[in-house]
């Protein structure tokens, strides 16, 4: 599902227009989609006489109010268009406001009959608002925070069309009075506000309604992102000739593991196995042989020396060429610790490896301490860090990146343009320059434990092993992942679940998305 700024929707609008779509015509499609909605969430279909409350601006946000409020009292309920402003300036919403008076619905000004309203908006069961649009950016005056402020001390639900009034599209500059919605409708697409940290959750539950907008209008518009849904993922993942074997699927090699972190190799690998690489090879600290051999069957082993701490000794570098023959991915981070024997290992991947690197955690750190090695290679890199190992290789404040990750992602993509970048966390973010930003939409809190960063990376690296290009690779990684999570919690329980437990369910997430 795209994501598109506010600007994008009015030129996708005045597209529609130009095509012979009135907006009044829009409008009517809005309010009745808007109205659908608060039916379907609210049990209003059976449920008749329910009071609401719909507050309505002076633009083409009231005009869709009113039309609201003409279905609501279509069905039984007891709808109170209250005017926030005034008598609404434009033609559409003017035409609106009189369809809705000719029904006997009745209307208060809020400028002159303020009290009233306040008891209306206070005993609501339902409070609509449609005060202002995503055009809307400043400080609301006394008044209007006055009623924002009634609004979020009611009991009643609130829905908000297109965004909670007080916030502006984009989802940056806002006022802090705005209001906070239980539901927020989207009209046509998502738009920033309804994906940025700050401003998300102020608006609740969010549905997006079709208004009949052709799509091949939104096609004309450039998104500035998108939620990658199950549907994104079944258009990016390769089908498989029938007459395949295991030579066509890869050959993924991962450096991951040591004696103290066996588990990383461990989980990484059999993610790697779960994603349909066809051949395997796991190199590691020949000191957690038993560890690492005792948990796994399907992968090559590739035992390498260690030092005396169980890590990669420095000469292990010495059988990378042997290593990288004929590989087509490589994934290299996962529990290898950060010694001199792994930084060694990994600065000599840097510079010889010629398919798709994935790293992860210890890796990650490596580089962090030297970003040069990751300027110098001249392959793809996928990094797949949590925030204190982004913070680590930007050198940037945990907090900074955190008040806006979309940002960040972006600027170290900029910087970086032979980098994906995987930042995790809740709706991992995937970018890498010159693409959309990809928010992912699948995960539960069930993932916040040790070992699942490890599934993710080797599922992405299995996929590029794969040769899927770098970018899919860590969009349906990223989002197989965390339905595999949802799929646990869901039979398991979040707090129950374990790592063997989330890499057990990949098939079922996967069984969704590739057809055989």
């Amino acid at each position: 599902m795209k994501v598109y700024s506010a600007s994008s929707i009015r030129r996708i609008e005045n597209a529609c227009f130009a095509s012979g779509m009135s907006e009044l015509r829009l409008m009517e499609n809005a309010g009745v989609a808007c109205a659908k909605v608060i039916r379907t969430e609210y049990n209003l279909e059976t449920e008749t006489g329910k009071k609401i409350a719909v507050l309505c601006g002076k633009g083409k946000n009231g005009g869709d109010g009113f039309v609201i409020a003409r279905k609501m009292y279509e069905i039984g309920a007891l709808p109170t268009i209250i005017l926030t402003d005034d008598y609404p300036k434009i033609d559409e919403p003017v035409e609106m406001f009189e369809r809705a008076k000719e029904l006997g619905i009745r209307a208060l000004f809020y400028n002159t009959d303020t009290q009233r309203c306040n008891s209306v908006i206070a005993a609501a069961d339902i409070i609509v608002d449609c005060i202002f649009g995503i055009g809307y950016h400043g400080l609301a005056d006394a008044k209007t925070r006055d009623i924002f402020a009634l609004v979020n001390a009611c009991e009643g639900e609130v829905v908000s069309v297109d965004l909670p009034s007080g916030l502006d599209g984009a989802g940056e500059d806002y006022d802090p009075a705005h209001i906070k919605a239980d539901l927020t409708i989207s009209i046509s697409a998502l738009k920033p506000v309804h994906i940025n940290s700050a401003t998300e959750k102020c608006c609740g539950k969010i549905k997006v309604v079709n208004i009949n907008i052709d799509k091949k209008f939104f096609d004309m518009e450039a998104p500035v992102a998108e939620i990658s849904d199950g549907e994104t993922v079944s258009g990016k993942m390769p089908r498989r000739n029938k007459n395949s074997h295991k030579g066509d699927f890869g050959h993924l090699l991962m450096l991951c593991g040591s004696y103290r972190m066996p588990g990383a190799a461990v989980f990484s690998a059999k993610a790697a196995e779960r994603s349909g690489a066809g051949k395997i090879t796991l190199a590691f600290p020949d000191k957690a042989y038993p560890a690492i051999t005792s948990k796994l069957n399907e992968p090559l082993f590739m035992p390498l020396e260690s030092d005396e701490n169980g890590f990669l000794a420095a000469s292990a570098v010495e059988q990378l060429d042997s290593l990288l023959e004929n590989k087509s991915a490589v994934l290299v981070g996962c529990g290898i610790g950060t010694d001199m024997g792994a930084s060694l290992m990994l600065e000599a991947l840097m510079a010889k490896c010629k398919v798709p690197l994935l790293v992860d955690a210890d890796g990650i750190n490596i580089i962090s301490q030297n970003i040069n090695i990751l300027e110098n290679r001249k392959g793809i890199t996928v990094l797949t860090p949590h925030l204190a190992e982004f913070s680590r290789l930007t050198d940037n404040p945990i907090s900074v990146i955190a008040a806006d990750r979309k940002k960040a992602v972006k600027e170290f993509c900029e910087a970086h343009p032979n980098c994906v970048l995987v930042l995790k966390g809740r709706r991992t973010l995937i970018g890498c320059k010159d693409e959309i930003l990809y928010i992912n939409s699948t995960g539960n809190a069930g993932l916040a434990q040790g070992g699942t960063g490890d599934v993710l990376a080797g599922l992405c690296a299995g996929f590029l092993a794969q040769v899927m290009p770098a970018i899919d690779s860590a969009v349906c990684g990223a989002y197989i992942h965390g339905e595999a999570g949802d799929l646990c919690a869901e039979r398991i329980s979040q707090r129950g679940m374990t790592t063997d437990d989330l890499i057990s369910f990949i098939p079922s997430s996967l069984k969704k998305y590739c057809w055989e």
